[in-house]
């Protein structure tokens, strides 16, 4: 399972030097009704994630301030394509939006994230509004339903680390009963994640290699082919040239 219990982000920080921060991001399940004015539509990429989402990842901020977005419940940042969806345009901070008949405050606005990322969103929801809307607790292993994301230090090893990790977990028994806890590079999880409950089906790293070894047997093929089609003209001018320096010939 790719997701994790809601206390293991700060555990990790506060026990591990390698870990720098984290970042806990939890999918607001199924399509919620998202409303401004007359302008409602259901909308399912949607997150609650911590403050620290800003400053791990590099989302371009295109108004508010990452310094105190997201630090208070009822707070929400939205994408660039979602301002312009439901207010028309860009700078939207300080207005209001209801979303599953709850309204929140616009914090930040920020771009649009590309499309090569294995979690796309249109809305990030205040991490400290989960307590305010559900039976949510984040100091208890409630459940493991955090996608969760470890800023490391760059020395870090992930093997390493891991070890680390199966440790805790022989710690954490009680509380996660026979779960191991188990880190990835975050530039693994397009290709060589089998974990389970991806935000998005991964893509598969044995396709690419097959694919790539049908490419290469294909140019081998063009080229071999060349061959074939310039020899022949080639073998045929070199006897030409031969018969000319051998008898002669003019211009004409």
């Amino acid at each position: 399972d790719c997701e994790m219990y809601a206390p293991i982000g700060p555990l990790l920080t506060r026990q591990l030097p390698e870990v720098v921060d984290f970042v806990r991001m939890y999918s607001y399940d199924g399509s919620q009704q998202v409303n401004v004015g007359d302008k409602a539509f259901y909308e399912e990429q949607i997150y609650f994630a911590d403050p620290s989402v800003f400053s791990i990842f590099s989302y371009k901020i295109l108004h508010g301030s990452a310094g105190t977005a997201l630090n208070n419940p009822f707070e929400v940042a939205i994408t660039k394509s979602k301002a312009i969806k439901y207010f028309g345009r860009t700078d939207v901070t300080g207005e209001s939006i209801e979303i599953t008949k709850n309204l929140f405050k616009i914090v930040a606005v920020l771009d649009d994230v590309p499309a090569n990322t294995h979690l796309k969103f249109g809305f990030l929801i205040s991490h400290v509004t989960l307590e305010k809307l559900r039976n949510y607790n984040e100091a208890e292993y409630q459940g493991n339903n955090e996608f969760t994301y470890l800023l490391m230090d760059e020395r870090a090893d992930v093997a390493t680390f891991n070890k680390k990790l199966e440790k805790i977990s022989l710690d954490l028994k009680d509380q996660i009963g026979h779960d191991r806890l188990l880190a990835e590079p975050i530039t693994d999880i397009h290709l060589h994640s089998t974990k389970s409950f991806e935000p998005e089906p991964p893509g598969s790293a044995q396709s690419v290699y097959f694919l790539m070894v049908i490419a290469a047997f294909l140019i081998v093929i063009a080229w071999i082919n060349y061959i074939n089609l310039s020899t022949p003209p080639a073998v045929d001018r070199a006897r030409q040239v031969g018969i000319r320096k051998l008898m002669g010939s003019v211009r004409a």
